[in-house]
């Protein structure tokens, strides 16, 4: 990618389960070529990535990129709202734009937007224009960020699992033998 790196990195992905219909991320992909940022975007294992056509300098496809160093260098995220790339993402507080598809996605996107930390267009409202919008609006208003840092923070303050266990077994008993 030979884009200013000073420019934001945006990450686009539908995750692995959920990115065979191309056509939801070639339009996140449309909207977000055009501004001043560079663009990561991951089509998962096995994948054309010739699939996406001919990009310019600012957008990187690839098959997969380890999303957990990914992330520590994005500005946002692009998603389909599955619950890997939600949560990863919400956890580093990073800002989002839902596109959900299917299954779990779609509460996931409501949950996020309803707390502030990115916006949601579904399937049958999602165009260029919309997404471009709702990119723009993410990055340059830092309430989102704001938003998904203080849901990031809630998740670190959070017991680690095994503190969880211990508290249970406290409260009501543990016999191994049992």
């Amino acid at each position: 990618m030979s884009a200013d790196a000073n420019r934001p990195l945006v990450y686009v992905t539908f995750g692995t389960v959920f990115n065979r219909d191309i056509a939801p991320i070639a339009t996140a992909v449309a909207a977000l070529r055009e501004l001043a940022v560079r663009v990561v975007v991951t089509l998962g294992p096995g994948r054309d990535l010739g699939a996406l056509g001919d990009q310019p300098p600012n957008v990187h496809v690839a098959g997969y990129i380890a999303q957990t160093e990914l992330l520590a260098h994005c500005a946002a995220v692009v998603s389909h709202a599955g619950s890997g790339t939600f949560l990863a993402a919400i956890a580093r507080g990073l800002p989002q734009l839902f596109l959900p598809q299917a299954a779990d996605q779609f509460l996931n996107a409501a949950a996020g937007a309803r707390c502030g930390a990115g916006i949601a267009i579904q399937p049958h409202e999602l165009t260029v224009d919309n997404a471009r919008a709702a990119a723009r609006q993410l990055l340059d208003d830092p309430a989102f960020r704001v938003a998904a840092e203080r849901v990031s923070e809630e998740i670190q303050a959070m017991p680690a699992p095994d503190a969880v266990v211990d508290e249970i077994e406290h409260r009501f008993g543990h016999d191994p033998d049992a």
